[in-house]
């Protein structure tokens, strides 16, 4: 999650703000002087700075140069209630600043500016008409109804019975047509967390569906983790069911980014649902972190599973996984799989659970109780 300086003197501005970039997922550390912001530029890691140009202390463009300095992947977005033709030529011109934005902030314009930034700093090019079709797309995505969920059976690996489904987003609109769009296109108009509620609200609907006995697992956006009352109203929907609820955190994503994750997770835990980390084996997370979490599933990437029955390297890290898990007291769950080969040797490595094509693609339909590779 990209960690926002905001630095403004306006104290009932700088709340209102704050609020509402967080509210679109972003970490948000707030300063109401230059020498506040020079302070937290020593003590911590910033990726965007929303700052102020008339501000006590050093200014907003000393502010920015300084942080440009110190860390240069980050990047500046430069704010003024009088945004003439010198200040803007300054700012543009300014190797710090990346957007001018006008106060008082309009929210679309601000979420725009900061979403320019994010994109920056990822090294993509995102074109305002590009940035307007795509909010449009999310827009028509909610009013229209065009969001969906598939599910995908998660077998037993002791006796082949259906354990669990993993809800899997899909989208019928013509251009985000499909979860990852959506998803970057939630994450660049400050739309995650009524993203969350869609999901939510339409993974009731599948928990009415499924047996008692059968868990759903329903995937959670890092970004969500930032703001607990956010994440439990949106979740809102799923809190009857809440025993029967696995929330999938991804492992592609750095938790110690998301300043609220501990918090959020604790509240989580204690509204019922349980923990996975997803895609084990693929990307930020550590050690330190699976123990801090105590993920009652960990759910081992695609990428150590594939050709797992001809390489004995991935064989043997695909053990060492499972005795993890065992000693953490969590279920591991090996995902990816797609041949009976594969399958055998996973079962073979220890993990309680299984989930692949080789099982059942995402569909709208539920298996029979019972898997078998004809009804798969």
């Amino acid at each position: 999650m990209p960690r926002i300086l905001l630095v403004d003197d306006a104290p009932a501005l700088l709340s209102a703000v704050a609020e509402t970039l967080r509210r679109a997922g972003f970490d948000v550390v707030p300063a109401k002087d230059g020498y506040e912001a020079v302070r937290l530029i020593e003590e911590q890691h910033f990726d965007i700075a929303v700052v102020d140009y008339d501000i006590p202390g050093p200014s907003g463009l000393d502010v920015l140069a300084l942080i440009s300095a110190k860390f240069p992947n980050c990047v500046g977005v430069r704010a003024s209630g009088a945004l003439d033709l010198e200040i803007a030529l300054r700012a543009v011109n300014h190797g710090s600043v990346a957007q001018v934005v006008r106060k008082p902030y309009r929210r679309a314009e601000l979420l725009d500016a900061v979403a320019a930034a994010v994109a920056a700093r990822q090294g993509r090019t995102l074109e305002p008409a590009e940035h307007r079709a795509n909010r449009e797309a999310l827009g028509e995505c909610f009013s229209e109804d065009l969001l969906s969920l598939a599910v995908q059976p998660i077998i037993n690996a002791g006796d082949g019975t259906v354990a669990a489904y993993e809800a899997l987003l899909r989208s019928s609109h013509a251009l985000l047509n499909g979860p990852l769009p959506v998803l970057t296109a939630a994450e660049d108009n400050g739309r995650l967390h009524e993203l969350g509620a869609r999901v939510a609200e339409l993974a009731q609907g599948w928990a009415e569906r499924i047996p008692e006995s059968q868990r759903l697992f329903v995937n959670l956006h890092p970004h969500q983790l930032a703001d607990p009352d956010l994440l439990l109203g949106s979740l809102k929907p799923l809190l009857p069911y809440a025993a029967r609820i696995v929330l999938e955190i991804t492992e592609r994503s750095r938790l110690d980014d998301v300043g609220a994750w501990r918090r959020s997770t604790q509240r989580l835990v204690e509204s019922g649902f349980s923990l996975a980390i997803d895609d084990l084996g693929s990307g930020f997370s550590t050690l330190s972190v699976l123990a801090e979490l105590k993920p009652a599933v960990v759910k081992v990437d695609q990428s150590i599973i594939r050709d797992v029955d001809t390489d004995e390297h991935k064989r043997r890290l695909l053990e060492l996984i499972a005795q993890f898990a065992k000693a953490t007291c969590s279920q591991l769950v090996a995902e990816g799989i797609e041949t009976e080969q594969e399958a055998a040797v996973a079962v073979a490595c220890g993990p309680e659970m299984l989930q692949g094509y080789y099982f059942g693609r995402p569909a709208f339909e539920l298996l029979d109780e019972h898997w078998n590779k004809a009804t798969g």
